[in-house]
């Protein structure tokens, strides 16, 4: 009987449902200080899956799976200002795309 309402309810429940992937790099005092399980604490909160590690060169890899909004948020909490812990100086987002499935938890890799 209401074709047009069963068209919106359908239409508005696949954009509440829209999986989003970006790898992240974060700059500045973000290795030694525990920033990794600064991140996974906020990944947790989130509802983001991923994972984040040490790279090389002092930066840290970040690799976040969520909700839209979940991300925005995450990105907003990772961006951390301790006087003598983590100490981000700049995020940057590498790649942004739209996933199907996250991969489940959010790991700290060692690699």
């Amino acid at each position: 009987h209401f074709p047009l309402m069963k068209k919106l309810l359908t239409f508005n429940c696949s954009i509440l449902f829209i999986m989003k992937e970006v790898l992240l790099i974060a700059k500045g005092r973000v290795q030694g200080v525990g920033y990794r399980w600064y991140v996974k604490e906020r990944a947790e909160q989130n509802n983001i899956s991923g994972y984040v590690m040490n790279l090389p060169n002092g930066d840290v890899e970040i690799l976040a799976q969520g909700e839209e909004e979940d991300i925005r948020n995450f990105m907003k909490g990772i961006n951390a200002k301790e006087e003598f812990g983590p100490f981000v100086e700049k995020i940057l987002i590498l790649n942004e795309k739209e996933i199907k499935k996250n991969m489940g938890g959010f790991f700290i890799r060692r690699e």
